[in-house]
């Protein structure tokens, strides 16, 4: 990683303060809403379960962040046990992030999309079932790709960054980073990019259905509905802002892969914003969620 000069790190402090107060309060507006009626997670209706964890991870995530940006960072002599513990949490949390907004977006495939096979019809019975142990397999999964970070995180001398991005040796200060690539891209291929080409499969095929539905509308096809063609749209919307948040993800994770200081940093602010950006589309596909906050800011429903 890369170690900042004086005025770097005040900008990184007042970032950091403003993508957690953000975060964390979106997130939990989403997650209080989200339990308030049931209290019971299992009670969830499954698209609930998926967004609950979603916003819980998110918040784990924010503030996996704030740890891994101060003793990577902001803190200069730190053991590297504590970095080796704020690497694999941030890896974790973002992997499992990314997985679980692809499930969403496979939920919302499955419960729009109108597919014939029994096999999918079946599926869409056992969902409330079905959803729990999908969540506790793939956060396993997680954890088994993000372990190895933890012995590839090697030490060597850092750089100074000053103002105007230009760099001074100092050899008395060691940073840290992941060094294996082939680790590096086994990882994000597993953790950012697999969940992506879900999503991207979520996305062609919600798209197919709601021009398949539209065509019909104007063939006059009484058995497809107006309610019906929202859920198409309000999906697609979700769907299609998920991956392009993912896009953005996989290209810096394989930026990331060069080991460039500028390219790491970016990567860690990126990471800040992701809570965020993933609690409003949340809200943005969530009726129950946006009514909720129309009740507390009025002027939201402006």
């Amino acid at each position: 990683m890369t170690m900042l000069s004086t005025a770097w790190k005040v900008l990184l402090i007042i970032f950091t303060a403003i993508t957690s107060v953000s975060g964390i309060s979106s997130n939990s507006f989403i997650m209080i809403v989200t339990y308030l009626k049931h209290k019971r997670f299992l009670k969830l209706s499954p698209r609930n379960q998926i967004q609950f964890t979603m916003c819980l991870n998110n918040l784990l995530l924010q503030c996996s962040t704030v740890l891994f940006i101060l003793v990577m960072f902001l803190i200069p002599d730190v053991q590297r046990e504590l970095r080796q513990v704020a690497s694999f949490v941030l890896c974790l949390f973002m992997a499992f992030g990314s997985w679980l907004a692809a499930w969403l977006c496979a939920f919302y495939t499955v419960i729009v999309v109108r597919f014939r096979h029994k096999v999918i019809t079946s599926l869409k019975m056992k969902l409330p079932s079905l959803v729990p142990k999908l969540l506790l397999v793939t956060f396993l999964g997680c954890l088994s790709i993000t372990v190895p970070s933890i012995w590839y995180l090697n030490s060597e001398t850092a750089q100074n960054m000053t103002g105007n991005l230009t760099y001074s040796n100092i050899s008395d200060t060691h940073v840290f980073h992941q060094s294996d690539w082939h680790y590096l891209v086994i990882f994000h291929t597993l953790g950012t990019i697999l969940p992506v080409v879900i999503s991207i499969i979520s996305l062609v095929l919600t798209v197919t259905s709601l021009l398949g539905h539209i065509w019909r509308i104007k063939h006059n096809d009484s058995s497809w509905n107006r309610p019906l063609n929202v859920a198409h749209y309000k999906a697609c919307r979700t769907i299609f802002l998920f991956v392009a948040v993912f896009v953005i993800i996989v290209v810096v994770g394989i930026i990331f892969v060069s080991k460039n200081g500028i390219q790491n940093f970016m990567l860690v602010l990126k990471a800040q914003i992701y809570p965020t950006e993933l609690s409003f589309i949340l809200i943005s596909g969530s009726s129950k969620v946006k009514r909720a906050l129309y009740r507390v800011v009025p002027c939201t429903s402006q």
